[in-house]
This record gives structure tokens, C-alpha cells and sequence, in this order.
């Protein structure tokens, strides 16, 4: 098998694992990993969510404010090669696909995303 190769600012890296980007069942496959990965996460998280929503490669969250970094930490923990990140809410509002805005709610609004992590030499 050839090496993938992506061009990403002007670095190379080489894509380890998963589908190749260009086939036509990259995207069901990511879905469908994504989705075990989320519910295998949840069901291992010292704390759950009390509202939990995915779509495509980003998820928002409702929890207590002091659980969010707990949380986040649980999901970086669960697959090397998959990092999350968070966006907690900024004078009240969050952005979120499809959504412009949310009201403030008594705990705290999170975006994650998912972030291919390219190790290199």
C-alpha cells in the first residue's frame, strides 16, 4: 500500500490509519466510528452530559461547570489519535452548525471538535 500523503500549510504529513480521504466511504465510516466512539465514551465518563448532541464531527454538551475540564480530559483519553477541543460559551452565546446562538443556561455550552493528531519523526 502507497503512503497518504496531505499537504496541510505548506508541512507533509502522512495519514496513519482510517479511510483514505478521497473514497466514497470515508464519510460513513467516520460516522459510524464516531458514533461507537461516543457512546463508548459516555458509558466510561466519571461524568455525563446532561444534554449531548453530534453532528458530523462536532458535538455539544450541557454540563456543571465544574465537570467540563473532567470531561474533556475523559475524551482525550480514549483515543490517542483523537484529540478534543472546547468552546465554552462567550457573553451568553455559542455557535454551533446550523445554529446561530443559544441562550445563557445555568451550566456551561461546549463545542468539541475533532482533531486529527499527526505524530511525526
Amino acid at each position: 500500500m502507497y503512503p497518504r500523503l496531505l499537504l496541510i500549510h505548506r508541512s507533509v504529513y502522512e495519514q496513519r490509519g482510517s479511510t483514505a480521504m478521497e473514497s466514497p466511504v470515508s464519510a460513513v465510516v467516520s460516522n459510524l466510528y464516531m458514533e461507537i466512539f461516543q457512546w463508548t465514551a459516555l458509558d466510561s465518563a466519571p461524568c455525563k452530559p446532561k444534554f449531548l448532541k453530534r453532528y458530523v464531527d462536532d458535538t455539544f454538551a450541557i454540563l456543571d461547570r465544574d465537570r467540563v475540564d473532567v470531561f474533556l480530559k475523559h475524551l482525550n483519553s480514549q483515543q490517542p489519535s483523537i484529540r478534543f477541543i472546547m468552546e465554552i460559551e462567550n457573553d451568553s452565546k455559542i455557535t454551533f452548525p446550523d445554529i446561530i446562538s443559544l441562550p445563557s443556561v445555568p451550566r456551561v455550552a461546549m463545542r468539541v471538535k475533532k482533531i486529527a493528531y499527526f505524530g511525526g519523526a
